[in-house]
């Protein structure tokens, strides 16, 4: 896998996967989206979408064409109960789909796990592709469990 792309708009000896690592086979996570039906669009990088970024350092430039993933550990349905009370919340009104994903070798790679929230960034290799994205559910988080 290259990452020459992402390489392009970071500053001088910023590498955005140095301490990156590869996602596991049996590794699920979780993208919110506004579609029941996923394509490629819902999984573009704040960049990809022409949002503007947040700073200038090295890891503002990663996680800005990066995009965002959730780790799930454990437990699926836990996981869900929990996305229906913050969508309940209104943190996320929009955002009414849960894409359960696997991702299929040569996807990227992920960068550094916040431990709390279990969220990374997804690091697109240059030769990403939609269908390194496996969909293992896609699930309205509007209705309550």
């Amino acid at each position: 896998m290259t990452f020459d792309e992402i390489h392009k708009e970071v500053p001088s000896g910023c590498n955005c996967v140095k301490n990156a690592t590869v996602a596991g086979t049996d590794d699920v996570f979780y993208r919110r989206g506004d579609k029941k039906t996923a394509n490629s669009d819902n999984f573009k990088s704040r960049k990809e979408l022409g949002q503007p970024i947040s700073g200038k350092s090295c890891k503002n430039r990663c996680a800005w064409q990066g995009v965002s993933i959730y780790l799930v550990n454990g437990d699926l349905e836990r996981r869900k109960i929990e996305l229906c009370a913050i969508y309940q919340q209104k943190q996320t009104p929009d955002e009414k789909w849960a894409y359960f994903i696997k991702l299929k070798p040569g996807a990227g790679m992920l960068g550094q796990q916040n431990e709390k929230t279990n969220h990374c960034e997804l690091f697109k290799c240059d030769q990403f592709q939609f269908e390194h994205i496996e969909f293992v559910e896609i699930f309205d988080r509007s209705i309550p469990l």
